[in-house]
């Protein structure tokens, strides 16, 4: 056998089957960048919303003229400062604040129920507009998360949401690992759900007049004396 062609064909398959192995593992490297990039993604979230990050100002109607537009100006801004962990029920004019939307205004459209929970990636909180005083749950059009300097900002648009979860405050400047906790929450009502006008109870009175008349067949005689 001659040594030097069996070397140089084998030579010749380790060299394809090296670069095989290497264009394979350059293939696997990329895959795995591509879920990590998915997963931290501040863009996706589980409330299935687009959201839009580093919303300025502290009401979602300042939000709101940022990203969606003039519309914004007529939106009922109902602002709930610092919230407690856990859930809670939010439907009195104390809960709201004055900087949002007239607080009594507030607590006659709106009962929200909140709950902010403790998860991997920090502080999230999930919310649901409830139906209360003859009054279906009132739909909510957008919804600002505040945490540290920046806020988050759902959306909801053309299709104004009763419940979400999942939402959260960004990541605090200069750190990609766990969001802000959450400093202040604001629910944005586009066009309010007015409850249905009571019945109007009125008094009816029925008068009648009768007026009778009798005929009737009579005998009579006359004797003659």
């Amino acid at each position: 056998m001659n040594t030097s062609t069996f070397f140089g064909a084998n030579s010749k398959k380790l060299g394809t089957l090296i670069t095989s192995l290497l264009i394979l593992g350059l293939a696997a490297v990329g895959c795995v960048e591509g879920i990590d990039d998915e997963e931290s993604d501040p863009d996706i979230q589980e409330s299935g919303v687009e959201v839009y990050e580093d919303a300025r100002g502290d009401t979602c109607r300042d939000a709101g003229l940022q990203f969606v537009g003039e519309a914004a100006l007529d939106w009922i801004d109902c602002k709930i400062d610092n919230p407690p962990g856990g859930d809670h029920i939010y439907t009195n004019p104390e809960d709201f604040e004055s900087n949002g939307s007239d607080p009594a205004l507030c607590a006659e459209l709106l009962k929200i129920w909140m709950d902010i929970r403790d998860t991997e990636g920090g502080e999230a909180m999930d919310w649901e507009s409830l139906a209360f005083n003859d009054q279906p749950a009132q739909p909510i059009v957008a919804v600002l998360v505040k945490g540290g300097p920046d806020a988050n900002f759902y959306y909801y648009g053309d299709s104004p949401q009763t419940e979400d979860s999942g939402l959260h405050a960004p990541f605090p400047p200069g750190q990609q690992h766990t969001w802000a906790d959450i400093s202040h929450v604001s629910f944005c009502i586009g066009e309010p759900v007015e409850p249905d006008p009571p019945p109007v109870e009125r008094e009816l009175t029925v008068s009648k007049t009768v007026h009778t008349t009798a005929e009737g067949t009579y005998l009579w005689e006359i004797e003659k004396s």
